[in-house]
């Protein structure tokens, strides 16, 4: 910003598209909230950038700490995960009526670009040369 400050607010405001793409579809729509350390619930398989490789959901969506409930104090308000049904783009960070759901690692699958919703946007960035 203009004034130094730096924005660090990745979350809550709207859902943002992100480039990575959920190529695959997982079975029937569901929220994951349990993910621990090296549980291999599924693999994920998105593409786009550099992103090419199947991973485990822990290691896709993250956080560092484990998921052992909605409201785990490890969760620390990252958020979750949604699964669908059918291949689409991905979605990050929740929106203002998701709550402690909403968060930095929330990941929802269940949409492509085509699709819009007065909840969904993106977010602008600049990098200077």
């Amino acid at each position: 910003l203009s004034n130094s400050e730096v924005i660090w607010d990745l979350a809550g405001n709207v859902w943002e598209w992100v480039k990575d793409n959920n190529s695959n579809a997982y079975g029937s729509d569901n929220y994951f909230s349990l993910i621990t350390d090296l549980t291999h619930l599924n693999l994920y398989s998105l593409s786009g950038g550099t992103t090419n490789t199947a991973r485990t959901a822990k290691n896709q969506f993250g956080p560092l700490y484990d998921y052992t409930s909605l409201t785990t104090g490890n969760r620390g308000g990252l958020g979750y995960g949604y699964v669908n049904s059918s291949a689409g783009a991905v979605l990050r960070g929740g929106n203002w009526d998701n709550g402690t759901n909403s968060g930095v690692f929330d990941a929802h699958l269940f949409g492509g670009p085509a699709n819009s919703y007065y909840y969904i946007g993106f977010r602008c960035r600049f990098s200077p040369p």
